[in-house]
């Protein structure tokens, strides 16, 4: 904002994913962490945008000043791409029911065993 922006907002994400995977039939389990600092900034209308996937706060600084810097410079440079953001819905759909998230590890390695060894595939052993 110091450099002039109209407007700026910090995005801060933290999260974690579950991953379940079988290669040759032998079944790992890892939880993932994931996290980042987004910081955004709005002069004139044009958005600047970056993002860290750190939160240590010299790396955040070096962030925001990033965008600070480009929306400074005012107007994106001549061909920079306009996108339309209006929600848009087309007359599908395709719920996920369960959302995996509402399924416990167990169930999840008992399906990748299944499909390993489903009608038509040897078992292991």
């Amino acid at each position: 904002m110091a450099k002039g922006a109209d407007f700026g907002d910090i995005f801060v994400e933290r999260g974690a994913f579950d991953v379940v995977r079988s290669d040759d039939r032998k079944i790992d389990t890892q939880t993932t962490l994931g996290k980042g600092v987004g910081i955004r900034g709005v002069k004139d209308g044009c958005v600047f945008y970056a993002y860290t996937a750190s939160f240590d706060p010299p790396e955040i600084y070096r962030t925001a000043r990033t965008v600070a810097d480009a929306a400074s410079r005012g107007k994106s440079p001549e061909g920079a791409a306009v996108v339309d953001l209006t929600k848009s819905t087309g007359g599908r759909s395709f719920p996920i029911v369960p959302l995996p998230k509402e399924v416990a590890s167990e169930k999840k390695i008992e399906m990748i065993k299944a499909l390993n060894t489903g009608p038509g595939r040897p078992t292991a052993g």
